[in-house]
């Protein structure tokens, strides 16, 4: 298992972190944070070999509607057809292909293929899978491994039924992904950083742990806390971390709807003390240069 860390809207503390005190294996970009500027980032650019990019495709055209976020400075993201009624099948696998190609032409090692989220539409989920995969059977390069993004919404992956006809496409011994970049809508409980919902937590393990079985390698995007027990089901390759609270959370609203964010008000495990430390005493540790002691 490798961690990745997410580099949002201040990357400073991820870079630092894993340049200064070796925490982490690689990087994912967040569009919506940087747009096409993480090439000339000067925190970004250099460690651009060890990261991976997340274009977001997930709100559609409704990120247009957006007042924050960068997703409108790639052309070729759905964002940019706000106004545009014809979001017709064509136009919606254009723009996945020249999300491939972009990736591929920055060099990227690792191609992240973008999804958009669907609420309980099964077959449109499955429909853009396959195109993806036809795609890349013509177009994969050597060198470059392709996961495909498989968003789950929640009521999607509290279904069993649902669950059960994905993983039948999914693992389908047609398609050459080398793996899927897994992210679930958690919704947890007021007060709660994950969901304990049973259905959830179960379905979703079942998810992870027969893509493995079945030869896909893995990546947990926007993981909190639920990644311990999910690795306790099953290897997954790579898990995400997040400084901030909207990185540690798959949420739709993100990205269709003007929310807050922030750092998180939580708490961090640490496994030296085997204890939880506030997030705001991070703040203070690490100005007295005591974060090795934790």
């Amino acid at each position: 298992m490798k961690i990745v860390q997410i580099l949002g809207h201040n990357p400073n503390w991820n870079v630092e972190a894993f340049t200064q005190q070796g925490i982490g294996d690689e990087f994912l970009i967040t569009a919506i944070s940087f747009g096409n500027k993480f090439v000339n980032n000067k925190r970004v650019a250099p460690i651009l070999d060890k990261s991976m990019l997340d274009l977001q495709f997930y709100g559609q055209k409704n990120s247009g509607h957006l007042s924050k976020g960068k997703l409108s400075d790639f052309d070729f993201h759905p964002a940019r057809f706000l106004n545009d009624d014809e979001a017709t099948n064509i136009r919606i696998n254009s723009c996945i292909e020249k999300a491939i190609e972009y990736q591929v032409s920055l060099g990227f090692k690792k191609v992240i293929i973008p999804h958009y989220y669907e609420d309980n539409y099964i077959a449109g989920i499955i429909s853009t899978i396959k195109f993806a995969n036809k795609y890349l059977k013509s177009n994969k390069q050597d060198g470059i491994e392709y996961f495909m993004t498989l968003p789950l919404a929640y009521d999607i992956i509290r279904n069993q039924d649902n669950v059960e006809d994905l993983l039948l496409e999914l693992t389908d011994m047609s398609i050459i992904f080398d793996g899927y970049f897994v992210v679930c809508e958690n919704k947890p409980e007021q007060g709660h950083k994950i969901s304990n919902d049973i259905k959830l937590i179960t379905n979703l393990s079942k998810v992870l742990r027969v893509l493995k079985y079945q030869g896909f390698k893995t990546i947990y995007g926007y993981a909190n806390w639920d990644a311990i027990f999910f690795l306790a089901q099953t290897d997954i390759d790579y898990i995400t971390i997040g400084t901030y609270e909207n990185l540690r959370n798959f949420s739709i609203k993100r990205f269709t709807e003007d929310i807050s964010g922030g750092a998180s008000e939580g708490y961090y495990f640490s496994e030296k003390l085997l204890n939880m430390i506030r997030a705001k005493d991070l703040i203070n540790i690490r100005a007295n240069g005591m974060l090795d002691t934790i």
